[in-house]
């Protein structure tokens, strides 16, 4: 149950971040380049100390 709040809120935590990170530019650039985007939320869950 714990972990899975965890996840949970770590998961939150991170579709917020990088909205803040990538909804600036995203907003224009999302037509433009969509995989980018997504290559690029897949990697930062492993390492999340790094990108804090």
């Amino acid at each position: 149950m714990a972990t899975r709040a965890a996840s949970n809120a770590f998961n939150r935590a991170l579709s917020l971040a990088s909205k803040k990170l990538f909804g600036h530019s995203s907003s224009g650039h999302s037509r433009a380049s969509p995989s980018r985007d997504q290559s690029t939320v897949p990697s930062s869950p492993r390492r999340p100390q790094i990108i804090t």
